[in-house]
């Protein structure tokens, strides 16, 4: 039986149990069933729509679409003491609805967890059994902002640390939304994204960028 999430207050405590079980098990053993893992663990709260403890994807109700489709498609809702009342989970909880935009949990959303920014799919309309529609990924800040949005359905940003995020060999700044460096080979640490320049068209001055990940304040060591 699933143990339920009795305060919201609990989502990073529940997350970080979650990802440690699927690391410590993949880490032990590459073998091992990482999905008996998942299927003892509390219910996940992704699952729940719940994104932070402000920030809660909430499923716009297509009938139609759950039958053909599966997908479960929501408005990104903000806890607010004059917004709606909502039931997760059995816990009750004022949302405002934050905008008209489309989203979708990816197979690469974990929500925000301790991060600044959040990876969903974003899409123009909703799927139904007449019409189906393809997605963009997308990073979303934590007041539910599109900070930036992939130009294609088959192009994924791949999102660091801090406001960093590579998309193609791009290394972008989400705080500016400029990109840093064009490369393919990187070293973390665990305040820095070290980056080997290597883009043929010399937009960038060549070398290692030391890339600050809370920042996105960067200088070539080499």
């Amino acid at each position: 039986m699933r143990k339920k999430i009795k305060d919201l207050s609990e989502v990073d405590q529940v997350l970080d149990v979650f990802y440690n079980i699927i690391s410590n098990s993949i880490s032990s053993n590459p073998f091992v069933d990482v999905f008996d893992s998942m299927f003892k663990m509390p219910v996940n709260p992704i699952e729940l729509g719940i994104l932070s403890e402000e920030i809660y994807l909430i499923d716009i109700d297509v009938p139609e679409n759950k039958e053909r489709f599966k997908l479960h498609y929501g408005n990104l809702y903000k806890k607010d003491e004059a917004g709606e009342l909502h039931v997760i989970n059995n816990v009750e909880v004022k949302l405002k609805k934050i905008n008209d935009n489309i989203f979708r949990v990816g197979g690469m959303s974990i929500g925000f967890k301790n991060n600044p920014y959040c990876e969903l799919i974003r899409y123009e309309f909703v799927s139904n059994k007449e019409h189906s529609c393809s997605g963009n990924h997308c990073l979303i800040d934590r007041v539910g902002k599109i900070v930036f949005e992939a130009d294609s359905p088959i192009k994924y940003p791949y999102y660091k640390k801090g406001c960093i995020v590579k998309y193609e060999q791009l290394y972008i700044n989400l705080k500016t939304g400029l990109p840093i460096v064009s490369g393919y080979n990187s070293v973390e640490s665990e305040n820095y994204l070290f980056v080997e320049c290597s883009c043929y068209k010399n937009e960038f001055p060549k070398g290692v960028y030391q890339i600050e990940y809370n920042t996105g304040e960067f200088k070539i060591i080499n």
